[in-house]
C-alpha cells in the first residue's frame, strides 16, 4: 500500500475519531454545567430559605427583648445599658 493510500484511509478514521471525542467532551460538558446550575440553584434557595429564618427569629429577639424592656419599667429597674456606655 503506497503512503497516499494509507493516508487516504488513516485520515479519514482519525478524523472521525477526533469528532467522536470533541462531540462527547461537548455533551459531558454540558452535563456537567446543567448539573453545577441546578446546583446552584438549590443553594440558592436553601440560603434564602436560612435567611427567611433568620430573619424570624430576630423579630422574635425583637418582640422578647420589648417585653423585656416592658417589664423592666413596670418593675422600676434601671436600664444599665446607658451607663456602661
Amino acid at each position: 500500500m503506497s503512503t497516499a493510500a494509507a493516508l487516504a484511509v488513516t485520515l479519514p478514521a482519525t478524523g472521525l475519531i477526533i469528532a467522536v471525542v470533541l462531540a462527547t467532551g461537548r455533551l459531558m460538558w454540558r452535563g456537567l454545567s446543567d448539573r453545577i446550575e441546578e446546583q446552584g440553584r438549590g443553594l440558592t434557595a436553601r440560603i434564602d430559605e436560612h435567611g427567611r429564618r433568620l430573619e424570624a427569629i430576630e423579630n422574635q429577639m425583637g418582640q422578647v427583648l420589648r417585653a423585656l424592656g416592658r417589664i423592666e419599667g413596670r418593675l422600676g429597674i434601671a436600664d444599665d445599658s446607658a451607663e456602661v456606655a
